[in-house]
């Protein structure tokens, strides 16, 4: 028995079409399964955690975009049920980090091959990431997108189209960092990111190193840049060639600390969910992803 746990409205209604394509791919196979929808499911993750421990399902399977992947997926960190994704959301970063086909029969047959391999997963103020947090910058266009509803007419477009603004009247920041035990202080700061996968946003490769099978958070700092210098640089990201630039800082921590004379707003996964000061903590091979 597989569970697939369906958020229909992801990607403007194409989490519904993709599930009914899968279904109809089950069936043809005679594979069991039971479905739950994301809005008909309170407390949703403690009740995958519940059934899984008690392993009512041989896998479970998420059909949404990067905030289904982290809701359902939250439910399977450190329990040995496997986690299978059929990406439908407008960024699906994290399933594009691991090469999940876009196209809903390609990826439920990966699924259905059960390969499971360990990856990482991490913690911010306990609540659980898969692919990234982060303060400054980046979650200024995260609180406009989500404010004002563009991702769902223009998807991963919108946090481009947001960041334009943005690049005009956000301002650099002091900020405290501490990883593994080292401190570091930072004036002038643009922002801090700390990523398990490449990209966020839907493209924007923020830590191109990043790799959710090494044990490490990839941390990327940007400080020290006039306005001017910050927006010529910022395009850079969509391409990763923001590693070369000189004030563009790259660290690997397993602990990682933000902290400063001020609270900043942090997302997890593209969702605002607070502010700091943060800890961010690494959990190895806490996941199992087919």
């Amino acid at each position: 028995m597989i569970l697939f746990v369906v958020n229909p409205e992801s990607g403007k209604g194409k989490g519904k079409v993709f599930w009914e394509k899968a279904e109809k791919y089950l069936k043809a196979r005679s594979v069991a399964y039971e479905v739950w929808h994301t809005k008909q499911n309170e407390k949703l993750t403690s009740r995958i955690r519940d059934g899984a421990k008690q392993k009512k399902w041989q896998a479970v399977v998420a059909i949404g975009g990067d905030g289904t992947v982290n809701e359902v997926g939250s439910g399977l960190i450190g329990v040995p049920v496997p986690f299978g994704i059929i990406p439908s959301g407008t960024g699906n970063d994290f399933a594009f980090a691991h090469a999940i086909p876009s196209r809903p029969e390609k990826a439920l047959a990966r699924i259905l091959n059960f390969h499971p391999e360990p990856v990482d997963t991490a913690t911010v103020n306990g609540k659980p990431m898969f692919g990234s947090t982060g303060v400054g910058f980046d979650v200024s266009v995260v609180e406009r997108v989500n404010r004002s509803g563009l991702k769902k007419w223009f998807g991963s477009f919108s946090y481009g189209m947001e960041a334009v603004k943005c690049l005009f009247s956000y301002r650099a920041r002091s900020m405290t960092l501490r990883m593994d035990g080292n401190e570091y202080r930072l004036e002038k700061c643009w922002m801090v990111s700390v990523a398990n996968i490449r990209q966020y946003g839907g493209g924007i490769r923020i830590c191109p190193q990043a790799d959710t099978q090494d044990g490490y958070l990839d941390v990327c700092c940007v400080q020290n840049l006039r306005k001017g210098q910050f927006i010529r640089a910022f395009p850079l990201t969509y391409f990763g060639w923001h590693a070369r630039h000189p004030s563009i800082r790259f660290e690997r921590a397993q602990q990682i600390e933000i902290l400063g004379p001020e609270s900043f707003p942090y997302h997890i996964d593209g969702e605002v969910k607070g502010t700091t000061p943060i800890r961010i903590e690494v959990h190895p091979r806490s996941l199992l992803l087919l």
